[in-house]
């Protein structure tokens, strides 16, 4: 009965939690580091499956509290969008920073060993994906979006369609002079324009740094070897589960309309650099001469099934019809 009592007031607790950050309450930079340390804590200290799960819950309390609808109480000021700002910062630098399987660092590699400095890579890796997946959903979630819920509410919408050629940003996304006012949102959206799409884009070709020169490129002389290349040959791929919380994350963004149509040009390139790419090395694999070639090409066909169900994903938006219907 104790720790039931202990587990509820524990729980009550949390949710106290969630709502002063929410409304507030709390300094945005103060919910910023206290997630940092949080994150930082759990990747680097936290073995335990079952304390990773309880340190996972508390990250996305805090992300589900900081890109929430907050209320509109005339006593409770709209903090959160900056904090929201600041945590979707800190989770695209570390995808950003994080260095790929095949130019992995040296003393890294050498202290612990390439796979297991890869496995803790991937790791942090995956949490962040599924971190920025959570702040995407939470934050634009479509369902809400009729209800006033969400950054991207109809206000929003309206404004965004009103706009004329003046108000349209470089990357070509409409602007209303009213909505930069808050510029904590207008740098919540730049955020998922550029560096998000650059770290999901540059993440997602990695796993090609694996494959072998052979299959990715004209075939070097036997006579003059050159310098081995590290995004050539590496022996530790990009894992499956990577991968597929990256295309988990593009169809994420893909799947939200308000979103979907701010992204034209990121969306391009993500399809000429990923989807193509893939497509296109995929017809000009070799055919399997020895057990290495054979095993290579065994993975990378795992991949590209990965990557082609993503793409069916999002040429078929989910089976979401009324998103497709004049959504861009």
């Amino acid at each position: 009965a104790a720790s039931t009592a202990g587990g509820a007031a524990g729980s009550g607790g949390s949710v106290r939690g969630e709502r002063r950050i929410a409304e507030g309450w709390m300094r945005p930079d103060t919910v910023a580091e206290s997630f940092r340390s949080v994150f930082v804590t759990r990747n680097t200290f936290v073995h335990s499956p079952a304390l990773c799960y309880h340190f996972e819950e508390v990250l996305l309390g805090m992300v589900r509290a900081a890109f929430s609808p907050v209320s509109d109480g005339e006593n409770a000021p709209r903090g959160s969008c900056a904090a929201a700002r600041l945590i979707l910062e800190f989770l695209v630098e570390q995808l950003l920073h994080t260095p790929p399987g095949g130019a992995m660092d040296v003393a890294v590699v050498d202290v612990v060993g390439g796979d297991a400095a890869q496995a803790a890579y991937d790791a942090m890796r995956l949490l962040c994906l599924r971190l920025v997946r959570s702040c995407l959903k939470i934050g634009w979630d479509e369902e809400e979006m009729g209800k006033g819920g969400g950054w991207m509410d109809e206000d929003d919408e309206e404004m965004y369609g009103g706009a004329g050629e003046e108000g349209k940003a470089d990357n070509g996304a409409v602007i209303d002079s009213t909505y930069e006012e808050d510029p904590d949102r207008v740098a919540l959206l730049t955020l998922i324009s550029d560096p998000l799409c650059l770290a999901l884009l540059t993440l997602g070709q990695s796993i090609w740094s694996h494959r072998a020169p052979s299959t990715t490129g004209p075939k070097p002389s036997p006579s003059a070897p050159g310098p081995p290349n590290p995004l050539l040959g590496s022996s530790v791929p990009l894992s499956p589960d990577v991968l597929s919380e990256i295309c988990s994350t593009l169809s994420a963004l893909w799947c939200i309309p308000s979103l979907r149509s701010r992204l034209v040009p990121q969306f391009e390139a993500i399809f000429a650099g990923f989807y193509q790419r893939a497509l296109g090395l995929l017809r000009r694999l070799p055919e399997p001469a020895d057990g290495a070639t054979f095993h290579a090409n065994q993975i990378f066909d795992a991949e590209v099934e990965i990557i082609l169900e993503s793409l069916v994903d999002l040429l078929c938006l989910h089976d979401d019809g009324a998103a497709a219907g004049g959504s861009g």
